[in-house]
């Protein structure tokens, strides 16, 4: 009795550290699984963008317009000044406001204009 008393007490001494590192390392594994998961998500997604940058011209030309302020051959783009002649903004055919800031200036002029309390 002693004997087998012994025996499983070596037995657990030897295998608790490996138990230990096996659940360790799949728990890892599952982590990184979720994370390659995650990535292809975000790969998938970013092919899908660049499938409409390259495939679709109507595509391109919206974003052109609406983030350069680019017009077609016989469009009109009208530019807004402020008293001092700095532009402000500019108006696309269509009527639609296109800001000349990128967007992070306009997150940063908004956020200034909540604080003096502007209004729009």
């Amino acid at each position: 009795m002693t004997i087998l008393g012994v025996l499983l007490l070596f037995l657990a001494v030897i295998i608790t550290p490996t138990l230990n590192s096996y659940l360790q390392q799949k728990h890892q594994i599952n982590e990184l699984g979720a994370q390659v998961t995650q990535k292809q998500k975000d790969v998938s997604t970013k092919e899908t963008e660049l499938k409409k940058w390259t495939n679709d011209p109507k595509f391109v030309k919206q974003q052109a317009r609406d983030r350069l302020g680019f017009v077609s051959p016989g469009e009109t783009l009208t530019v807004l000044v402020d008293e001092n002649g700095k532009p402000v903004g500019t108006v696309d055919p269509s009527g639609k406001k296109v800001s000349t800031n990128p967007w992070y200036g306009q997150v940063w002029q908004s956020t200034l204009a909540a604080n003096r309390g502007d209004k729009k």
